[in-house]
């Protein structure tokens, strides 16, 4: 059994905080997927080698008193690069809320160039439910009402576009 959690928050603080193991998670449970289209798990045994974020993932509230103020290291869920452009993705669970440093990041990330988009993605990632997100873009935000596929629909458009 290859784990293929997709390392986002809410899943790692469900490994963290016992809600989720391996032997329940649906991500660790996963096989196969198509390697030559694109499909890049995240090769994790974690009933073998143990807890993904426990083992791997940098533990960055280590560097907080590196910055001034409150200002923090963020991570960023997803992020593709095709032809010099970026496409990021964060994902917050159902309730979850983007911080004001995080708001700030992707505004001032946008405004870097016109090649670059970043989406915060609203839903429940075990399920994959997505019902809002909200996409920058040139340092301006705007929040639409979505499910998965129309994400998906998004993001293929956006990778012919900047493809072509």
């Amino acid at each position: 059994m290859i784990c293929t959690d997709t390392v986002e928050l809410n899943g790692l603080a469900r490994y963290l905080y016992g809600a989720t193991t391996a032997s329940n998670d649906p991500y660790c449970l996963l096989e196969g997927g198509d390697m030559n289209n694109g499909y890049n798990p995240i090769r994790w045994n974690c009933l073998d080698q143990g807890c993904y974020m426990h083992k791997c993932h940098p533990r960055i509230e280590i560097f907080a008193d590196c910055f001034p103020e409150k200002i923090a290291m963020s991570d960023i869920d997803g992020v593709v690069e095709i032809n010099g452009h970026f496409l990021f993705m964060e994902w917050k669970g159902d309730g979850g809320k983007l911080s004001t440093g995080q708001h700030i990041l992707l505004q001032r990330l946008t405004t870097l160039s016109d090649k670059v988009v970043a989406y915060v993605v609203y839903g429940d990632s075990q399920t994959m439910q997505v019902h809002k997100v909200t996409r920058y873009y040139r340092g301006n935000s705007k929040d639409y009402d979505m499910q998965l596929e129309q994400l998906m629909e998004q993001f293929r458009n956006w990778g012919k576009w900047v493809k072509r």
